[in-house]
């Protein structure tokens, strides 16, 4: 993660930051306001050892020039700088400073002997200068490390010595920007998923408003079938009870008379008989209680 990237200025259309990253710089091609000119590209950049701040950038064009970091007014995808009088001579620009090519390289050593990897980059502010990290590479399979300029000891021509304590917080800032990152990830697939899944539903909502409506027209339709089928019945069943009521009820009447007259002329007979029966039963009874004495 760049220290820088949280930061921007008032204005939304326009990021700057306040840091910048060494390689970010080399290439960029330096043009002078009152000129007008494009004077060349951004080849080097003069740091103070002692102070750990750059303080001139090496123009190459037609011949080499430096221009002072206090000379320049703004840098974005290029360089811009007041006029050709900022420029200085090399010799003067570089006298007890050395080049940024000499800075990337280094070995970092911790002061338990520790070692970390080589520098590859750093950042340093836009006002001043100052540096404030380095970027530090072990294997082109591991993530870099940032080392605080504050944990730094001694910067030597060959290898820069750091506190322990400061290899221990870059290592945790790896940590927590490897798990950042894999937040990030994951909030960007879940997004897309979430996209994709909106545009399915999209897709398949007209889809879904057919079947819907298929669904209403055919229970309109069953229900207008149903009242049509009703429609054609009623006079059928109207034109029946109208056709077989009379002759049901005559039926009945008929079935009702012969009813009566069976009862008129085996009512009297099924009596006699009947009457008979309980004689003949009483005449056995007493008959069966004598025998009995």
């Amino acid at each position: 993660m760049r220290p820088d990237s949280d930061s921007a200025d008032c204005c939304p259309c326009k990021r700057r930051r306040p840091m910048i990253k060494y390689q970010d710089l080399l290439g960029k091609t330096a043009y002078s306001l009152d000129e007008g000119r494009q004077w060349g590209k951004v080849a080097e950049l003069f740091i103070d050892k002692g102070s750990y701040a750059v303080t001139g950038l090496l123009i190459k064009g037609e011949v080499e020039r430096a221009l002072p970091l206090s000379s320049v007014r703004n840098i974005d995808e290029s360089v811009i700088f007041g006029s050709a009088q900022d420029f200085v001579p090399v010799a003067s620009a570089e006298a007890g400073m050395t080049r940024s090519s000499r800075i990337t390289g280094l070995r970092i050593i911790t002061e338990n002997g520790n070692e970390l990897g080589t520098v590859v980059s750093f950042y340093f502010k836009r006002q001043g200068g100052a540096i404030t990290h380095y970027e530090v590479s072990k294997s082109v399979l591991r993530e870099n490390l940032l080392i605080s300029q504050d944990g730094i000891i001694r910067m030597g021509d060959d290898a820069a010595i750091i506190l322990e304590e400061a290899a221990e917080v870059a290592q945790e800032m790896k940590a927590k920007n490897a798990v950042r990152q894999a937040a990030a990830k994951l909030g960007v697939k879940a997004k897309s998923f979430s996209e994709k899944a909106g545009a399915k539903a999209k897709e398949w909502q007209p889809v879904f408003n057919d079947a819907v409506s298929a669904a209403k027209k055919g229970t309109k339709a069953a229900g207008e079938k149903i009242e049509e089928f009703a429609a054609k019945a009623r006079p059928k069943i109207r034109e029946a009870v109208e056709k077989y009521g009379p002759k049901v009820k005559e039926q009945a009447q008929k079935a009702g008379q012969k009813a009566k007259e069976a009862a008129d002329k085996y009512g009297p007979k099924v009596k006699e008989a009947g009457g008979k029966a309980k004689d003949a039963v009483k005449k056995a009874w007493n008959r069966m209680t004598k025998k009995e004495k």
